[in-house]
């Protein structure tokens, strides 16, 4: 009797570290909670009230006239256009480089597995260098003395200033995709690893042609990863910033010229409702696209 006493209780004892788990679990997210909230809750709370409730210094409250300003700045529009042009074409060039490169890596490393592995490590490399390592990439190869100007001056007798030109764009993208698909290459190839090889075979059996494959049968099985790597893509592309600032400063050419520019720039002269409606709208973007990640995600489960 004593043992059946024991072994029941020792079987309804649980341990400390499950009943924290079990009912305290937002002790986990606190610290995270809290750096939210004091860093960027709070600090956008206090904005929203600079814009709307503080006094302008003419003897008035409301600031929505400076915010219609703000919207209808050309310098704001040109820097939202760019924004946002950015956006679409160098995280679609990025969906399509990422999943080019991560499947020719995956089917190269089925036949040669440890080459496979070495391609992606190498192709993982350039997203852990530091922002100096970019700029001077930067100017190696798109300056007008750099790799490229100097072989465009060896043919045409003339240089082409790529960095600062009307490609300037294009060469952007290009550093962009260097940088920044490694990340996808290594989750997407990683995706690709899981699909099941009998569902493969089947389709091969059946007479499925490698593109058909491939979009049929193989990336609707990493639907998930991939659209998880198109979020990166745009996180990556909103911290380039730091990039831009480094190789042209303040004012980048016309058709680089974004929304982090235009914030940095009217925080420097003081003009702090500018640079808060921009955040804001900056913030709306986010929320967007956020939404949109989140409806995709309810779809995937359902």
């Amino acid at each position: 009797m004593n043992e059946k006493n024991k072994g029941a209780k020792r079987k309804n004892s649980k341990p400390a570290a499950h009943f924290i788990r079990g009912r305290f679990y937002m002790l986990y997210i606190l610290p995270v909670a809290l750096g939210f909230a004091l860093f960027y809750a709070l600090p956008f709370l206090a904005s929203l009230y600079f814009i709307f409730f503080e006094p302008d210094g003419a003897g008035g409250s409301n600031r929505l006239n400076g915010f219609a300003e703000t919207l209808s700045n050309p310098a704001f529009l040109l820097a939202l256009k760019n924004t946002l042009f950015m956006l679409f074409l160098f995280v679609f060039a990025m969906a399509l480089f990422s999943l080019a490169m991560s499947y020719a890596i995956f089917r190269f490393g089925q036949r040669f597995a440890r080459m496979g592995r070495t391609l992606i490590g190498i192709a993982f490399l350039p997203y852990i260098v530091p922002s100096v390592s970019v700029v001077a990439l930067w100017f190696f190869v798109f300056d007008g003395s750099g790799l490229l100007g100097l072989a465009l001056r060896s043919v045409s007798g003339s240089g082409l200033a790529l960095g600062s030109g009307p490609l300037a764009p294009l060469c952007l993208m290009l550093v962009f995709l260097w940088k920044y698909a490694g990340i996808n290459i290594v989750i997407l190839a990683a995706a690709f690893a899981f699909v099941p090889k009998e569902t493969v075979e089947t389709a091969r059996m059946d007479g499925c042609g490698e593109a058909r494959l491939f979009f049929s049968v193989v990336l609707p099985q990493a639907k998930k990863q991939f659209y998880f790597t198109v979020l990166l893509s745009i996180m990556g592309l909103f911290g380039l910033s730091d990039e831009i600032y480094a190789i042209w400063g303040a004012y980048p050419p016309q058709s680089l010229y974004t929304l982090h520019n235009f914030m940095t720039n009217t925080v420097l002269k003081m003009e702090y409702y500018k640079s808060i409606t921009a955040a804001l709208v900056f913030a709306a973007l986010v929320a967007l696209l956020a939404a949109l990640y989140m409806a995709m995600e309810k779809r995937w489960d359902a």
